[in-house]
């Protein structure tokens, strides 16, 4: 069962762009998801560190899609993190 901590940034994110598409992870995982967001070209890997990490932070990957290369790594806050998929999600030409 998912943390309240990655519930609360999947329903932060679903609000905003939809259902997420999971990737390479399931939704039993309890500190950590794995997603892709439709129309953007990239796969967004999240934890909490088996949850050591304080409320609203997050160890987050951004990866091309097809997969190959990181895009941004860092521990950011929830509000960080849905500023960078807001970025992401801008047309690959910007």
């Amino acid at each position: 069962m998912r943390s309240h901590e990655i519930q609360k940034l999947i329903d932060a994110v679903e609000l905003e762009y939809g259902t997420i598409i999971l990737y390479g992870s399931i939704a039993k995982e309890e500190h950590g998801t794995c997603f892709m967001i439709k129309d953007v070209h990239a796969t967004f890997s999240v934890n909490t560190n088996d949850g050591e990490l304080p409320s609203g932070q997050y160890d987050i990957q951004i990866e091309s899609q097809p997969a190959g290369d990181y895009i941004y790594t860092a521990a950011v806050s929830l509000d960080s993190f849905l500023g960078l998929v807001k970025t992401m999600h801008k047309s690959m030409d910007k």
